[in-house]
Parts: structure tokens; sequence; C-alpha cells
């Protein structure tokens, strides 16, 4: 399948992708000032990383789960995130975000795979979006 993205008529990128489900959704104006976004990405790796909990220790962390971004780790900083060019989620290498969760093992031990995970943002109602910044390197 190709991925095209067009915005104001022009086609903005462009890639051949498997995995990337297109949407149709319009972006809306929101007028309480908040920002909210969706998207689906699937499992990347796993490892017992967790780069905002424990930065800089490997294997510092339970089992986690990750998606999107495949090369997340204990070291892994926002710059890291910027220049990345590879992605498990919906909106091929334009959207560079990563997630993890805590990996789910099953009564017999074996890990459970995630099916479709949906992840979301909301800024948070009524607090402005301009005292809401990322997390520091």
């Amino acid at each position: 399948m190709t991925l095209i993205t067009v915005m104001s008529g022009k086609i903005i990128f462009s890639s051949e992708v498997n995995y990337v489900v297109p949407s149709n959704e319009e972006v809306g104006y929101r007028e309480d000032g908040s920002g909210a976004f969706r998207t689906h990405c699937l499992e990347s790796h796993i490892t017992n990383d967790d780069p905002l909990m424990f930065p800089n220790i490997v294997g510092g962390a339970h089992l986690h789960v990750f998606f999107g971004n495949p090369k997340i780790d204990s070291f892994t900083t926002v710059e890291d995130l910027k220049n990345t060019n590879h992605t498990k989620c919906d909106g091929g290498i334009l959207n560079k975000s990563a997630y993890w969760v805590p990996a789910l093992i099953g009564s017999n031990g074996e890990r459970l795979k995630y099916v479709d995970p949906l992840f979301y943002y909301k800024t948070g109602y009524h607090v402005p979006s301009h005292l809401i910044s990322a997390p520091p390197d």
C-alpha cells in the first residue's frame, strides 16, 4: 500500500508501507485550547527499560512492551525521537512517537500480545495548553 498525506491539495508525504491504516478523519479546531490525538501502533520490541522512570539504567524496570519507535531504550532522549526515521505507528515517519506499557503475562506464563492498540493523548481540560510541556532531555 502507498501512504500519501495531502495538505492543502499538495502531497507532503508518500511512502510504501504495509501497516498503516489511512483515515479520512478531519482535524478539528478545539475551542477550549486543549489538544488531543489518537493513533494505532504495532508492537516494536520488549525490554526491561523505562526511559522516563529509569533513564540511563539498562534493565532497571519491569518488563515493558514498546510500540511505535523501535529504537527506544533507557538512553532515549527527546532529540532521539525527533531524529528517528523508523516507526510502527500510523502516519509513517511523520509519527515518531513511542509508547510503552507493562507486559501482561497469562496464567500459563506466556506474554499476552496486544492486538490493535489505540494510543491517545489529551492535554487535560481547563488547563491552558501553553502550561503543558515535554519532559526535559
